[in-house]
């Protein structure tokens, strides 16, 4: 018995000792629980972190693509933009000259003619180059197109004379058509009056277009032969008034004379010339 005493001595230590175990035991549970606590806090925080890590790429992707996309959509765009801008070229280049107006090289209609297809031109070349929009470009050809009425007119006036072979009675009931309408001269010329009056106004509008006047070339063209048509085309018209008024002067019996000598003098003389007391043509 004291050996088995000896060996398992039986002590109020013994007790104490197997609490102690239990404290530590318990203690190592708590620290356990609170280190995985703790990581399982972090663990949580690293993959909200890692989340919002993967949204912001993914959004950056998405933004990326997305101005991808505008570049291309914005290309296309100017593309297209180009490709209509040398459709409007080709148009233009094919020619906006009103069916009615005939290019001629001689006569006060000729000469305006000339003129405003050298606007027209100089409008196309603008507007083929990009440095003139298509409504800026609608402006000058609605300008070269009165243009080109006014020669009309002066070539159906000059006509009348040449027809008239100098009588007064048929040149005085010469009926001229214009735009679809019948005039007689004297109608015609208040008509041509009047388009130069409004070729003027176009003008005006047409010089103060961004795209002209950032083009010295079209901008000359349209003061220069557009001041040239309306001076042409006041002289005819002048010219013209001043045959009726000698026609009707004639008519009326006064100046003396046969009738066949007043009648031939009412030729119209060329552009420079007046009519002597003879009834000639010269400078």
């Amino acid at each position: 018995m004291r050996f088995l005493n000896a060996i398992h001595p039986s002590s109020p230590a013994q007790g104490n000792t197997i609490l102690e175990y239990c404290l530590i035991g318990g203690l190592i549970t708590l620290v356990c629980i609170g280190g995985f606590s703790l990581i399982g806090t972090n663990w949580n925080e690293y993959m909200v972190g890692l989340k919002q890590d993967m949204l912001s790429h993914n959004q950056a992707a998405i933004n990326a693509k997305a101005i991808q996309q505008q570049k291309i959509a914005s290309a296309q765009a100017q593309l297209q933009a180009q490709s209509q801008q040398a459709a409007n070229a080709s148009a233009a280049l094919a020619g906006e000259k009103p069916a009615n107006a005939t290019i001629e090289t001689v006569g006060a209609n000729g000469t305006t003619a000339s003129y405003a297809q050298d606007i027209l031109t100089n409008a196309k070349q603008a507007l083929a180059s990009g440095s003139l929009t298509q409504a800026e470009y609608d402006v000058v050809v609605r300008l070269a197109n009165k243009g080109h009425d006014i020669a009309q007119i002066q070539g159906l006036l000059e006509g009348a004379f040449k027809q008239s072979n100098g009588n007064s009675s048929a040149y005085a009931n010469t009926q001229l058509t214009f735009n679809g309408q019948s005039y007689t001269p004297a109608q015609l010329n208040s008509v041509l009056e009047s388009n130069i009056s409004d070729f003027g106004a176009l003008r005006s509008e047409a010089s103060v277009q961004h795209g002209v006047l950032y083009n010295q070339t079209l901008l000359s063209s349209i003061n220069d032969n557009g001041g040239k048509i309306i001076n042409n085309g006041y002289s005819s018209q002048q010219q013209n008034q001043t045959a009726d008024s000698f026609i009707q002067y004639q008519s009326e019996g006064v100046g003396g004379g046969s009738q066949d000598t007043h009648q031939q003098s009412a030729t119209i003389c060329a552009s420079g010339q007046h009519m002597d007391a003879n009834n000639h043509c010269t400078y």
